[in-house]
């Protein structure tokens, strides 16, 4: 299966970057939510380089949105590309 070849790590990873997706209205998950994901996981060596050069969760929050925006509609995550992401999240919620 799949899902066994991520790390526990890697899928909070994707847990946080799914929800940056959802605060931002996004009805999917690209860079900008992944590198979210990364900073906002926080353990990983690529999130405490990323702090050692100064970003943070907050900082990186304000760029991402003006870069890319926020969508006000309220759409659902893209089922075939993130079929994988929602069944590994609600093993990873149970």
């Amino acid at each position: 299966m799949m899902s066994e070849r991520f790390t526990e790590r890697s899928v909070r990873i994707m847990v946080i970057a799914q929800k940056e997706a959802k605060r931002l209205g996004h009805s999917f998950l690209g860079t900008e939510q992944f590198l979210l994901g990364l900073i906002g996981e926080g353990e990983s060596i690529g999130a405490q380089v990323l702090k050692s050069i100064g970003l943070t969760l907050k900082n990186t929050r304000i760029e991402v949105e003006n870069l890319v925006g926020r969508d006000s509609g309220n759409y659902p995550l893209l089922k075939e590309r993130n079929k994988f992401l929602l069944l590994r999240c609600r093993k990873v919620v149970n």
